[in-house]
Protein backbone atom coordinates (compact mmCIF):
# COMPACT_ATOMS: atom_id res chain seq x y z
CA UNK A 1 0.00 0.00 0.00
CA UNK A 2 1.38 3.41 -0.95
CA UNK A 3 0.93 6.37 1.33
CA UNK A 4 -0.65 9.37 -0.32
CA UNK A 5 1.15 12.67 0.06
CA UNK A 6 -0.86 15.15 2.08
CA UNK A 7 -1.22 18.56 0.53
CA UNK A 8 -0.24 21.42 2.79
CA UNK A 9 -1.29 25.00 2.34
CA UNK A 10 1.65 27.35 1.82
CA UNK A 11 1.54 30.30 4.19
CA UNK A 12 3.92 33.21 4.55
CA UNK A 13 5.65 34.00 7.82
CA UNK A 14 4.97 37.18 9.77
CA UNK A 15 7.97 38.74 8.03
CA UNK A 16 6.58 37.82 4.61
CA UNK A 17 3.26 39.34 5.60
CA UNK A 18 4.95 42.66 6.34
CA UNK A 19 6.58 42.66 2.90
CA UNK A 20 3.46 41.54 1.09
CA UNK A 21 1.54 44.40 2.68
CA UNK A 22 3.84 46.67 0.66
CA UNK A 23 3.74 46.85 -3.12
CA UNK A 24 5.07 43.64 -4.70
CA UNK A 25 4.79 43.42 -8.48
CA UNK A 26 5.31 40.28 -10.53
CA UNK A 27 7.96 40.87 -13.20
CA UNK A 28 9.36 43.88 -11.33
CA UNK A 29 11.99 44.86 -8.79
CA UNK A 30 10.57 46.82 -5.87
CA UNK A 31 12.14 48.64 -2.90
CA UNK A 32 11.06 47.76 0.64
CA UNK A 33 11.83 48.62 4.24
CA UNK A 34 11.27 46.82 7.51
CA UNK A 35 12.22 47.52 11.10
CA UNK A 36 14.12 44.98 13.19
CA UNK A 37 15.28 45.66 16.75
CA UNK A 38 14.45 49.34 16.27
CA UNK A 39 16.61 49.67 13.15
CA UNK A 40 15.03 50.36 9.77
CA UNK A 41 16.46 48.04 7.12
CA UNK A 42 16.03 48.35 3.36
CA UNK A 43 16.11 45.78 0.58
CA UNK A 44 15.07 45.22 -3.02
CA UNK A 45 12.94 42.29 -4.14
CA UNK A 46 12.75 40.94 -7.68
CA UNK A 47 9.78 38.72 -8.50
CA UNK A 48 10.07 37.03 -11.94
CA UNK A 49 7.25 37.21 -14.47
CA UNK A 50 6.58 33.46 -14.20
CA UNK A 51 6.04 33.62 -10.42
CA UNK A 52 2.75 32.18 -9.11
CA UNK A 53 1.63 33.00 -5.58
CA UNK A 54 0.15 29.53 -5.09
CA UNK A 55 3.39 27.66 -5.92
CA UNK A 56 6.45 27.52 -3.61
CA UNK A 57 9.46 29.31 -5.08
CA UNK A 58 13.17 29.49 -4.37
CA UNK A 59 14.44 32.73 -2.81
CA UNK A 60 18.06 33.83 -3.30
CA UNK A 61 19.52 36.30 -0.79
CA UNK A 62 22.21 38.34 -2.57
CA UNK A 63 24.49 40.18 -0.12
CA UNK A 64 26.63 43.00 -1.51
CA UNK A 65 30.26 43.73 -0.74
CA UNK A 66 31.62 46.71 1.20
CA UNK A 67 30.37 49.94 -0.31
CA UNK A 68 27.77 48.19 -2.49
CA UNK A 69 24.00 48.03 -2.26
CA UNK A 70 21.19 45.54 -2.56
CA UNK A 71 19.74 46.83 -5.82
CA UNK A 72 23.03 46.26 -7.67
CA UNK A 73 23.03 42.62 -6.53
CA UNK A 74 19.42 42.15 -7.64
CA UNK A 75 20.14 43.71 -11.05
CA UNK A 76 22.98 41.20 -11.60
CA UNK A 77 20.60 38.28 -11.05
CA UNK A 78 17.35 39.49 -12.69
CA UNK A 79 17.90 37.74 -16.03
CA UNK A 80 18.79 34.42 -14.39
CA UNK A 81 15.86 34.78 -11.97
CA UNK A 82 13.52 35.17 -14.93
CA UNK A 83 15.00 32.20 -16.78
CA UNK A 84 15.01 29.91 -13.73
CA UNK A 85 11.95 31.35 -11.92
CA UNK A 86 13.40 32.29 -8.54
CA UNK A 87 12.96 35.40 -6.39
CA UNK A 88 15.94 37.60 -5.50
CA UNK A 89 16.28 39.68 -2.34
CA UNK A 90 19.09 42.24 -2.16
CA UNK A 91 19.33 43.62 1.39
CA UNK A 92 21.34 46.76 2.12
CA UNK A 93 24.04 46.65 4.77
CA UNK A 94 24.21 49.40 7.37
CA UNK A 95 26.08 52.61 6.60
CA UNK A 96 29.38 53.07 8.37
CA UNK A 97 30.98 56.37 7.38
CA UNK A 98 29.89 56.74 3.73
CA UNK A 99 29.84 53.06 2.80
CA UNK A 100 27.35 50.28 3.51
CA UNK A 101 28.65 47.01 4.92
CA UNK A 102 27.54 43.94 6.83
CA UNK A 103 29.80 44.61 9.82
CA UNK A 104 28.94 48.33 10.02
CA UNK A 105 26.52 50.25 12.15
Amino acid sequence: MQAEAAEAQVQGSAGCGAVLAQTVQVGQTTAHTMTHAGVERSFHLHVPSAYRHDTPATVILAFHGWGGNGVSMVERLEAQAGASNFLVVGPDGLAENLYRSWNGG
